[in-house]
C-alpha cells in the first residue's frame, strides 16, 4: 500500500499573527482612544472605542483574507496536464491540502478516495489560518503600560491607571479574538479524521508533493508517522527550494527517520521526468 500527499496552494494565512506585531498595535490603538476622564464630555461607551477600533480594523483584515484566498483559489485554472507525472494506482491513500480538484480532474482520482483535509474550493468555508493558540497570542499582546502624565492628583492618577487598565485590556482582548479566529484547529482537524490516520499502519510508501513543512502543518505529518512502522516505510518527497530542502531534511532528521528510508526530489525534476515511471 501507498500513501500520496499533494499539496500545491500557497498557504496564505499560516504567518498572518506574525503580520502584525501585536503588543505594538494594541499599545498604540489604546493609548491614541485614551479618553480624557477629567472632561465633561466622558462618557463610559468611550471606554470600548480602542476595541471597537480594534475589532473593526483586524476583523476587517481577516475577512480580506478569507475572500481574497477563497477568490485566488477559485480562480485557479484546471492543472497544466504536461506537468503531470506519472502515478502507479494501487491500493491508495491520498490527502489533499491545496483545496482544487487537480486529482480528480488530472489523475482521474475518485473524490472517494480523497481526503479534502482543509475543504474543496466548492466549500462554503475553507479551513486556513496560523497555529497559536490563544494564551499565545494573549502573551504576544502583552504592553508595557505607558506612564501616566505627570499634573495627575492622587485621585485622577488612580483613575488614569484603573483606565489605562481596562482599556488596554479591552483593546488587546478584542485583537486577538479576532486574530484567533483564523486559528487552523489541527487538533481538531486529526481528531476528526482519526479512522483514517489509524488506518494507516500497513503503509509501505509515502509520497509528499509541494508540501512546504510549515510548524501549523507537522501535526499532520507527525501523526501519520505515529501510525505507520518508520522502521521500514520508504519516502519520496519533492521540494522547491534549498531552503526547502533543508528544512525537510531537518525535519526527517528530527523524527529519527532514517536517511536511507528517504529520498528529495526537486520539484521540476519530477514533472521532467513526467514520462517514465518514477515510482
Amino acid at each position: 500500500r501507498t500513501f500520496r500527499r499533494k499539496k500545491d496552494a500557497e498557504e496564505l494565512s499560516c504567518g498572518f499573527e506574525g503580520e502584525i506585531e501585536l503588543a505594538d498595535y494594541v499599545q498604540y490603538t489604546a493609548s491614541e482612544n485614551q479618553p480624557d476622564f477629567a472632561s465633561d464630555e466622558f462618557r463610559d461607551r468611550d471606554y470600548y472605542v480602542g476595541s471597537y477600533q480594534a475589532e473593526s480594523e483586524i476583523g476587517g483584515l481577516v475577512n480580506d483574507i478569507k475572500d481574497t484566498f477563497k477568490a485566488w483559489i477559485n480562480s485557479l485554472s484546471k492543472a497544466d496536464g504536461s506537468k503531470k507525472i506519472k502515478l502507479t494506482r494501487g491500493d491508495d491513500h491520498f490527502i489533499n491540502f491545496n483545496y482544487t480538484s487537480t486529482l480528480q480532474y488530472l489523475y482521474g482520482i475518485p473524490d472517494s478516495e480523497i481526503l479534502h483535509i482543509h475543504g474543496k474550493a466548492s466549500d462554503e468555508v475553507l479551513v486556513l489560518g496560523h497555529n497559536k493558540t490563544y494564551e499565545e497570542l494573549t502573551k504576544a499582546a502583552e504592553v508595557i503600560q505607558p506612564e501616566p502624565p505627570a499634573d495627575l492628583s492622587e485621585e485622577e492618577l488612580a483613575e488614569w491607571y484603573d483606565g489605562e487598565d481596562y482599556i488596554t485590556q479591552t483593546v488587546r482582548d478584542a485583537a486577538v479574538n479576532e486574530i484567533y479566529s483564523i486559528r487552523k484547529n489541527v487538533e481538531q482537524i486529526i481528531q476528526d479524521n482519526r479512522s483514517i490516520f489509524s488506518s494507516m499502519n500497513e503503509i509501505e510508501h509515502i509520497y509528499i508533493y509541494g508540501f512546504s513543512f510549515s510548524p501549523v502543518d507537522e501535526p499532520y505529518i507527525d501523526k501519520i508517522i505515529s501510525h505507520i512502522d518508520k522502521e521500514k516505510v520508504h519516502w519520496t518527497i519533492s521540494y522547491y527550494s534549498d531552503e526547502d530542502q533543508q528544512k525537510i531534511q531537518a525535519y526527517m532528521q528530527s523524527r529519527k527517520i532514517s536517511p536511507d528510508l528517504w529520498e528529495l526530489i526537486k520539484l521540476e525534476d519530477i514533472q521532467m521526468y513526467k514520462q517514465q515511471r518514477l515510482f
